[in-house]
């Protein structure tokens, strides 16, 4: 029901890319370049800036991204309440979540999903900034999500798992079989810091405890989980899904 001219411009927004949103919307780059030209002539305004590093927005277009992603979110709405007066199983459900969670949850809640509702269409937007996945709630770009309690936005909750927070040591360090890992030591190693939305919950336990991290290493996603070093000079915190399906073993 959406107008695809409308998410052309969502999707490349969101990728950056003409090619890749083209392949995620099942168009050629030919006919996703057509879909952009044509609403940039309708607009009679240059929403996008291509050049060597991909494709962004321009100033207006930015302006404009609020405004056309609250218009297919309201168009999706509607069509899935006309669904529901219809009672038909059909329409769209879009999930945000956390890497650990849609890796390690996800996959088989939609596979039960979908075996009893085969007629709706799933989308997953995976998301690791805590503040941003509630923000995406709050907006209505995604139908529903998994973030850390308690939420800052004013968004309907149900509790799911009371997750705890584990430390991730050297096989030799000096804690390594340490039934917990002891709260005065929290400052006493450096600790790799990373970019996902564990962060959130690991910094607020250094706050509460009047804790200063000393920073070692600040890390993205993809090298976080290979954790090596010199006996006992490194620590790195993450919620126990995280953990336990990356190879590390537990005591």
């Amino acid at each position: 029901m959406n107008n695809p001219k409308y998410n052309a411009f969502l999707k490349v927004a969101e990728m950056g890319s003409i090619k890749h949103a083209a392949d995620l919307l099942g168009y050629t780059q030919t006919g996703m370049s057509y879909l952009i030209n044509t609403l940039e002539e309708e607009l009679d305004i240059k929403l996008f800036v291509r050049n060597y590093g991909g494709t962004v927005l321009t100033a207006e277009g930015k302006e404009l991204l609020p405004f056309i992603k609250g218009i297919c979110n309201m168009e999706n709405r509607l069509y899935n309440k006309v669904n529901e007066l219809k009672n038909l199983d059909s329409g769209r459900l879009t999930i945000g979540a956390p890497a650990s969670v849609h890796i390690n949850w996800l996959p088989g809640m939609i596979k039960m999903y979908s075996a009893l509702h085969p007629g709706i269409d799933i989308e997953i937007k995976c998301c690791d900034d805590a503040n941003l996945l509630e923000e995406m709630i709050y907006d209505g770009d995604i139908d529903c999500g998994f973030i850390i309690m308690p939420p800052k936005k004013k968004i309907e909750t149900v509790e799911l798992i009371d997750d705890p927070m584990v430390a991730i040591l050297p096989m030799n360090h000096p804690l390594a079989k340490a039934t917990f890992f002891p709260i005065d030591d929290l400052d006493k190693y450096p600790y790799i810091d990373t970019t996902v939305s564990t962060d959130f919950e690991v910094h607020a336990v250094f706050a509460s405890h009047g804790k200063k991290s000393q920073y070692c290493i600040p890390s993205g996603q993809r090298i976080q989980y290979s954790v090596h070093g010199k006996p006992g000079i490194r620590i790195q915190s993450l919620s126990r899904i995280a953990a336990e399906k990356r190879f590390f073993s537990f005591h």
